[in-house]
């Protein structure tokens, strides 16, 4: 009887690498999470950028959820100089209320973007953020870009931090630590006089997403 549940065991193992066990444990260290509605597209585009601890055992599979409405478009890796490259994945795949997908990491820090529905009601534009909690995060931080003609705009919770860049106004909140399981949610509302987007009026433009 021994025998055979020792056996079993083995196959376990076998069967799911030390690197994901270890995903249950894995904190993340930094968080930084851009919203920038109406950028290239009628939505929004999410952008989130993480590290994990140095001290990783590297390569390490890394499992994240999105919105299950979402449409991921890149995900990509940091290089020891801070360049992006395109990162192994696989998914996304449904995932109960979500969408989920796992990235193979060979260093300590990526990217991963994606798409998801605004709702329009005339010149009102309403977006809800989720951070699901899936894991620890010594430090969350989440910034706004303010679209062209917006009259007014407001968060809950209120980001305000105003900072202008390149022409362009981005609102930011204190950063904070999230525990295990720990969901932030960031309700956004704003108004604005016409469908411009950021990338069609020339010589304004944020840094670049990771190309599809």
């Amino acid at each position: 009887m021994r025998k055979f549940l020792l056996l079993i065991m083995l196959g376990l193992l076998f069967a799911f690498p030390a690197s994901v066990f270890a995903q249950s444990d894995l904190k993340l260290t930094n968080v930084n999470v851009q919203l920038w509605p109406e950028y290239d597209q009628p939505s929004m585009l999410v952008i989130t950028d993480f590290e994990i601890p140095a001290t990783t055992a590297l390569p390490v599979n890394v499992t994240f959820r999105i919105p299950k409405d979402a449409n991921l478009i890149a995900v990509a890796v940091y290089s020891a100089d801070g360049a992006l490259t395109n990162a192994i994945f696989e998914g996304p795949q449904e995932d109960g209320e979500w969408q989920s997908f796992t990235v193979s990491l060979d260093s300590t820090a990526g990217r991963f973007e994606y798409y998801q529905t605004l709702s329009f009601n005339g010149n009102q534009r309403i977006f809800s953020y989720l951070w699901d909690g899936i894991y620890a995060v010594d430090t969350f931080a989440i910034r706004v870009l303010e679209p062209f003609d917006t009259t007014s705009l407001k968060t809950d919770p209120a980001l305000t931090s105003i900072s202008q860049e390149s022409n362009l106004k981005y609102y930011e909140g204190e950063p904070v630590t999230l525990a295990s399981g720990e969901q932030f949610i960031l309700n956004l509302e704003y108004e604005k006089t016409t469908d411009t987007l950021i990338v069609n009026t020339q010589g304004v433009q944020p840094s670049a997403p990771v190309d599809e």
